[in-house]
């Protein structure tokens, strides 16, 4: 099919915006114009490793520490439903949905399709799974030796690879779906960047302009980073009370991001792609 192009957004002038005290004055703006929209705190579990948003549905996947199951909730925080996790407990594992059909290891799964990315215990895999039932569509593996822990992972459309989080290592790589090899890897903090750092943590691609954002619960800031390594900027959610984060999933029809956090809440914010970024001192 043909692929739209992308060109990585540029960094302007940070924008930061005093929250207001009552919540029900409307949203607050963090960096970047990002706002919290609503948050949800599951009653199935507590402390959330990872999360993934079903745009064909609408529906929210959470999976808690250790918990042998994902679990599945309306975006009002509503329990729908739990499937089956691949590999049951574990806390560093990911989700992510194709957005387009996605080929696996020579498997052409369709859109909508749960994207599982983990490597407790090894070796590193994706696993495409249905998100209605926890059925196995097919499954990548990739060299243990090259890869520290993954916590996190993404598909981009922009590229039609994917991307894992090694927190272990601090360090991103792209990875090809089919014949599992590492096209590249880089530093989550390159030259000239401000100090960051994996931990319970995360990153996904905006297809809306080809970015990775990465979370973790280690600074209460999202870092931006072209698909080649590049910085672009950190965005603060200390104006919005958000911490913990453990995992970011994108609606990128509505421009939302979700988050999970090792707190038990789930966060909505919307305002994506951000504007500006905060640049070091």
């Amino acid at each position: 099919m043909k692929r739209p192009s992308f060109t990585a957004a540029a960094c302007t002038a940070a924008m930061f915006v005093v929250p207001v005290a009552d919540s029900t004055a409307g949203p607050v703006a963090g960096t970047g114009g990002i706002t919290l929209v609503s948050t949800f705190d599951p009653v199935e579990g507590g402390a959330m490793n990872s999360i993934g948003f079903d745009a064909l549905s609408g529906e929210v996947f959470v999976h808690f520490n250790f918990n042998a199951s994902i679990h599945v909730y309306a975006s009002d925080g509503t329990f729908l439903r739990s499937i089956p996790k691949p590999f049951a407990g574990g806390n560093d594992d990911d989700m992510d949905f194709a957005s387009v059909p996605v080929s696996v290891n020579g498997t052409t799964v369709p859109a909508g399709t749960l994207l599982i990315f983990e490597n407790e215990p090894d070796p590193p895999r994706i696993t495409a799974v249905d998100p209605a039932d926890g059925t196995v569509l097919a499954e990548q593996t990739y060299d243990a030796g090259a890869i520290g822990q993954w916590t996190g992972g993404g598909y981009s459309l922009a590229t039609d690879t994917f991307f894992g989080a090694d927190w272990s290592r601090d360090f991103v790589q792209e990875l090809d779906g089919d014949s599992g090899a590492i096209l590249q890897e880089f530093p989550i903090r390159p030259p000239g960047s401000p100090a960051w750092d994996f931990f319970y943590s995360d990153l996904e691609v905006l297809d809306l302009d080809g970015n990775l954002y990465l979370v973790s619960d280690a600074q209460n800031s999202i870092r931006a980073m072209s698909n080649s390594g590049a910085w672009l900027g950190d965005f603060s959610l200390d104006p919005l009370g958000v911490s913990g984060m453990s995992g970011i999933a994108f609606d990128d029809d509505a421009g939302e991001a979700w988050i999970s956090s090792q707190n038990g809440t789930v966060y909505r914010l919307a305002g994506f792609p951000p504007d500006g970024c905060v640049l070091a001192d």
